[in-house]
Formats: C-alpha cells, sequence, structure tokens
C-alpha cells in the first residue's frame, strides 16, 4: 500500500470545482484508490454546516498543510471500540 499524498489537517483545493477544504478522513480502497473526506470551512447561509465530500488524490492539491490541529488524546476518543464502551 502506497503513502497517502496529504494528512489530516491539511487544507486541500479541488483542482476540477475549486471547493476547499479541511482533510478529516483518509480512505484506502483495494483498487489502490485513496480517497480525502474534505470539510469546508465556511458555514452555509442557513447557518448549517455543508457536507463534507470524498475526492481522489489526483484531484486535490495542497493549499496550507496542518492549517487545522487536531487535539486528538492518545487512544482517541472514538470510532470503533472492539472491547465495548470503557465505562
Amino acid at each position: 500500500m502506497r503513502k497517502e499524498k496529504f494528512s489530516n489537517g491539511d487544507l486541500l483545493r479541488d483542482k476540477v470545482t475549486g471547493i476547499e477544504g479541511i482533510v478529516s478522513v483518509v480512505a484506502f480502497y483495494a483498487t489502490g484508490c485513496i480517497h480525502y473526506g474534505i470539510q469546508p470551512q465556511k458555514v452555509l447561509e442557513n447557518g448549517t454546516m455543508p457536507d463534507w465530500t470524498w475526492l481522489d488524490e489526483s484531484r486535490l492539491e495542497l493549499v496550507r498543510a496542518g492549517a487545522v490541529a487536531f487535539d486528538v488524546p492518545d487512544g482517541g476518543t472514538s470510532g470503533p471500540m472492539p472491547q465495548g464502551p470503557q465505562v
């Protein structure tokens, strides 16, 4: 498996549409594709957050590395919990 080109927290721009957003998710497909879930930073006029967008790595360009620093404690705090929740 090859390494991803961008990292969580990077600000990226889609070369096709010009949409910009922060990388929140990186997905590695069995076919070798790497897709990024990018979250636009602007709130919509009605006050809601826009949906994030999944885009192939080949469509994206780096605007600013490390634009957002995610504060994730050691071991993380969400996602699958194979042993069940720690109460």
